[in-house]
């Protein structure tokens, strides 16, 4: 006895290209997902290079007040790096003075930047820091004595009106840096109290503190924050 099958010819063939459709979605979407997976780390590697160099660049900052005499007080543009807070109208023409200092474009360009390179060869055609696009850069920006000196901490000090010396200061530094890519890029910014250990010397010899305190530190981080 003869069967016969009706409306079955050729379903193999469309249920293979069905799976075959399916797995090459499957295929295609881990692909995808492979590579922004990929980029995404390339990302967070790009942005943690930038923002290891913008945290070099802004203890080196640092690491200028504190090791040098007390700065005199910063009144104009006339040296690159070093700006007053706020910046005057006359003096400062290369920055627009209507908008903080770290949003100012010519602070960190490329060409004639009017900011401080962190560069530890001193040399600029190289790049010290690895894995980065450029130097990082900082300024430093002077805002003037601080309510209360790093060094009047001491036990030594507490309870003493505050007198201001021009030994005693505090700046804001920022620092701007970049990672493996010019896209990739990272701001940071500490307020720096400086006090020089003259101060100490002179109360010392003047008789208003007694002379075994402990060795003054000659500066301090009071804040930190990333800007970008």
């Amino acid at each position: 006895m003869k069967r016969y099958y009706f409306g079955q010819s050729g379903v193999v063939l469309v249920v293979s290209l069905v799976l075959l459709f399916i797995l090459t979605i499957i295929g295609i979407v881990g692909a995808q997902t492979t590579s922004l997976e990929e980029k995404m780390a390339g990302n967070m590697r790009d942005q943690s290079l930038a923002f290891q160099a913008a945290e070099a660049a802004l203890k080196a900052g640092e690491n200028y007040l504190s090791t040098r005499p007390p700065l005199p007080p910063i009144i104009d543009c006339n040296i690159v790096g070093l700006y007053p807070n706020p910046l005057p109208v006359v003096g400062c023409e290369a920055l627009d003075v209507l908008i903080p200092l770290a949003q100012n474009e010519a602070v960190w360009r490329d060409t004639f930047p009017l900011s401080f390179q962190h560069d530890v060869d001193g040399s600029d055609s190289t790049i010290d820091l690895v894995s980065i696009n450029a130097n990082p850069r900082y300024i430093i920006e002077d805002l003037g004595p601080p309510i209360v000196c790093p060094e009047y901490s001491l036990p030594a000090y507490v309870g003493l009106p505050f007198v201001a010396r021009p030994d005693c200061n505090t700046y804001r530094i920022t620092a701007r840096a970049t990672g493996s890519s010019s896209t990739s890029v990272v701001m940071v910014e500490s307020i720096f109290d400086y006090g020089n250990s003259v101060a100490i010397a002179n109360d010392i010899a003047g008789g208003i503190v007694a002379p075994n305190i402990p060795p003054p530190v000659t500066g301090v981080r009071r804040s930190w924050r990333q800007l970008r």
